[in-house]
Order: structure tokens, then sequence, then C-alpha cells
């Protein structure tokens, strides 16, 4: 396989698998508060709508989440991934702190952002918290898909050289 092929991979690949379990959290959190019928919370956005079933209403909303992830893996994450690979750190920090130092702050921006001024503050840390579960969801699935596809990709290019 060509070093461009494999970069592709480690860009769309793991952008695309988070993006898949993230929408699968939102769709098995909206589940589970039809089935307990929650009625408090209904009146905001965020729990009324079904992510699969209304996927070709929320379609240019996912698309455009999805190139913003696209760029982030491209500029950002893979290389940060290839600084990890090469045995180097970032400010000394492993991997699962930078993704909870970033699952942090998305939280809490995704909760300040969808919060409204009429609402409890215990609606303010349910959003946080389902801002944070959706960031370690979608991070832990990328950076396992990078990790996994990095870890094939490498034993691809030792056979290719022990063969040559």
């Amino acid at each position: 396989m060509s070093d461009q092929t494999n970069k592709i991979k480690r860009i769309f690949l793991p952008t695309l698998i988070g993006f898949f379990i993230v929408i699968l959290f939102l769709q098995a959190v909206q589940s589970f508060f039809i089935y307990i019928n929650h009625l408090d919370l209904t009146e905001d956005g965020v729990y009324i709508f079904q992510p699969i079933f209304d996927f070709e209403v929320y379609l240019p909303l996912y698309l455009i989440t999805l190139l913003i992830a696209l760029a982030f893996q491209y500029f950002v994450t893979s290389r940060v991934s290839d600084l990890y690979r090469k045995e180097q750190k970032i400010y000394q920090l492993k991997p699962w702190h930078l993704v909870l130092i970033c699952s942090l702050l998305f939280g809490i921006i995704f909760g300040l952002s969808f919060y409204e001024t009429w609402q409890t503050m215990q609606h303010l840390l349910f959003k946080m918290f389902i801002g944070i579960m959706l960031s370690i969801l979608y991070w832990t699935a990328n950076l396992l898909t990078i990790y996994f596809t990095g870890k094939k990709i490498m034993t691809a290019n030792k056979k290719i050289v022990a063969g040559s």
C-alpha cells in the first residue's frame, strides 16, 4: 500500500467510526428518555430528535460536523498521533490525558452553548455530562482506530521489507 492510502485510512476511518458511535450514543440516550417517559426534559431541543431516524433532516448538520471533524483529524490529530508513534510526548502527557482534557473542555462548551437561562443548574450539568460522554466516546473510538490501523500498517510494512 502506498503512503498516501495509509494517510487517507488514518484520517477518514477513525473519524467515521467515532462519528458513527456518537450518533448511536445519542440515539440510545434519546430512546432511554422516551422509554422512561422523562417529560420535564422534553421541551429541550437536544432530547426531542431521533439522531438515526431523522437522519435526512439532520444530514446538513451531520455533514458540517463531519467536515469539521475531518479537518481537525487532518491538521491536529494525525500530527499528534505521529508524535506519540515516534515516542515523543506533548508536555509529558499521555494520550488519555489529552482525551480527558479535550473531553472536559468540549463538555463544558457543549453544555454552555445549549443552556437556556430559564433552565435549572441540573439541566446545565446534565448537558455538560452528555457533552463529555460524547467526546470521550468519539476520541476513544478515534484513537483506538488509529492505533489498530497503525499497527496493521506497521505489520504490513515489516512484511514488505522482510520480503525484499
